[in-house]
């Protein structure tokens, strides 16, 4: 866990989980780091408000920041199913949504109805698992979206829907070799959709801190 500046008057626990290079732990597995992890973390900075941090499961960090009073939880896309239950700040960076295949299997896609009846694997609680299953898509879901390197690797699934920087990384990481991203028949990395990735603040919340954070993103934002 991750503090900064915590009094007991004002403290907010942000939830994140391993989603490299937006949020992660360092190579010593002690400081939670990323892209969007130091945007958060100026942004409470900026606002003047105390924050502790906390990096878990996807699964356990929308839920908690969901029910309690006094969290947040990044990096999040804004979904119908979510919009309802957060303050929304951002987006904090674009993240773009592919497939990774085995190398071998030279699998081409140009829209997702190309995907036909290959397996899809994803994991619990994600926004690109809800999004595929929203269009009518049965896909496979793992408690962390490392276990879909090896799954894609051993067979056990077709393709595996991850995030553009994400997916590569998380096969290095893993070990796992023979995996790319799925190109359309021009040649490109076939994306499915991009989507804004957000700090998302619990609505029970006071709304003024909402405001004192979502100002402060912007005056951070404005510098970069």
């Amino acid at each position: 866990m991750s503090v900064a500046r915590i009094s007991a008057s004002e403290l907010i626990t942000v939830y994140t989980e391993n989603y490299p290079p937006f949020n992660m732990y360092d190579e010593n597995k002690e400081t939670i780091t990323g892209k969007s992890t130091e945007l958060v973390r100026q942004i409470f900075k900026q606002a003047n408000i105390d924050h502790a941090m906390i990096l878990t499961t996807w699964a356990r960090s929308l839920k908690t920041a969901r029910s309690t009073e006094n969290t947040a939880v990044f990096s999040t896309a804004k979904t119908a199913d979510r919009e309802k239950d957060f303050y929304w700040i951002g987006p904090l960076v674009l993240n773009k949504w592919v497939f990774m295949a085995r190398e071998e299997d030279n699998i081409t896609v140009d829209s997702l109805a190309d995907i036909g009846d290959l397996s899809v694997g994803t994991y619990r609680s994600d926004a690109s698992a809800q999004y595929l299953i929203d269009k009518g898509y049965a896909v496979e879901l793992t408690s962390f979206d490392g276990q879909n390197a090896h799954k894609l690797k051993s067979k056990r699934i077709d393709l595996w829907a991850t995030g553009y920087l994400l997916g590569p990384y998380l096969a290095k990481e893993n070990k796992v070799s023979g995996l790319s991203i799925v190109k359309n028949s021009q040649g490109q990395p076939f994306v499915y959709i991009e989507v804004g990735m957000y700090l998302a603040l619990n609505k029970k919340t006071s709304v003024a801190i909402y405001h004192r954070l979502n100002n402060a993103f912007r005056e951070v934002s404005s510098l970069h």
